[in-house]
């Protein structure tokens, strides 16, 4: 498992980089997404060096729901401009 979230760190942390700086709002959501996917190989990283130090298996579903609610509190946050977009409304300003 440590290995593992090492290497979807540094994979995702890659993509973030390469895509930072984006302008139209599929790069921005896209960034964000490599950016959650990066905040959660690191809470995987952390709860797997825990877990191998200390036997502590509650920490395995409680970052998995922490990682969930803040995937979602983004999704909420930018619906409204993809919806808009989908919807052929035009892109609002940010």
């Amino acid at each position: 498992m440590v290995g593992l979230a090492v290497l979807g760190f540094l994979v995702n942390g890659a993509a973030v980089l390469r895509m930072r700086g984006g302008r139209t709002l599929n790069e921005r959501i896209l960034t964000w997404h490599f950016v959650e996917d990066v905040l959660g190989w690191a809470a995987v990283l952390v709860v797997s060096v825990v877990m191998v130090l200390w036997s502590i298996p509650a920490l395995d579903p409680a970052i998995s729901v922490l990682i969930t609610v803040y995937a979602l509190w983004n999704v909420v946050r930018h619906l409204r401009r993809t919806l808009s977009v989908l919807l052929q409304g035009g892109c609002p300003k940010t």
